[in-house]
């Protein structure tokens, strides 16, 4: 075998966040537009569309949403494991940040949420903003899934001065037995702090990624 660098293995010369950020690129791209078409859908582009087109235009976005994020959670999971996450802190209006995002964003998949983010509040913090938008949706998708049905809040409040605490909410008075036993056991998984093979599903690693951002 050549000992020439350039001839090594690819394992040897690659990461596997470097691997998994090539191959998340080329998947991204046939995810896009059909993001984009759907956001227009709804928008209203073509007119107004029968409320059970809506319902279905909605699927189609909710589902390419969650694919993105869950190639968004492996490279950063692959970059958490090396050490190789980094944040560009700016100043930003915290809870202007966290409007314009589920505005933007989660509204168009699902009507149910609402926010509470008071604009006269005036929280200025240095803070990634990419990253803040990552925490939020790897925090509220697994939440969309275990809440079919019930109001999800948002809510932005500032304890004291030198705190600020966003908080989600989104179970009914009487939640489904099994949503919430499935929640219960990822909440069990990320207090002990340690993944097993079993433990592997698209939620599990969607908070304990934003469980990690958040420590940062």
């Amino acid at each position: 075998m050549s000992s020439d660098p350039e001839y090594a293995p690819i394992s040897h010369r690659l990461k596997s966040h470097q691997v998994i950020a090539h191959l998340s690129h080329e998947l991204r791209s046939p995810l896009n537009p059909i993001i984009g078409f759907s956001q227009l859908l709804l928008d209203g582009l073509d007119g107004n569309l029968p409320e059970d087109a809506v319902q279905d235009v909605r699927a189609i976005y909710g589902s390419a949403q969650t694919l993105l994020m869950l190639l968004d959670v492996l490279i950063d999971w692959a970059k958490l494991e090396n050490d190789s996450l980094n944040l560009y802190p700016e100043e930003h209006e915290l809870c202007e940040l966290v409007e314009a995002f589920v505005r933007q964003e989660i509204v168009l998949q699902d009507p149910r949420i609402t926010v509470d983010a008071p604009p006269e509040s005036g929280c200025m913090v240095s803070i990634d903003k990419s990253r803040l938008r990552q925490v939020l949706r790897y925090t509220i998708q697994p939440l969309l899934e275990h809440t079919k049905s019930a109001p999800i809040k948002l809510q932005c409040v500032l304890p004291s001065d030198a705190e600020v605490r966003v908080t989600i909410s989104g179970f009914a008075d009487e939640p489904d037995e099994k949503a919430l036993e499935r929640l219960t056991k990822v909440l069990e998984i990320l207090e002990r702090q340690q993944i097993t093979e079993a433990d592997v599903r698209g939620e599990v690693l969607a908070l304990y990624v934003a469980q990690h951002l958040i420590q940062l």
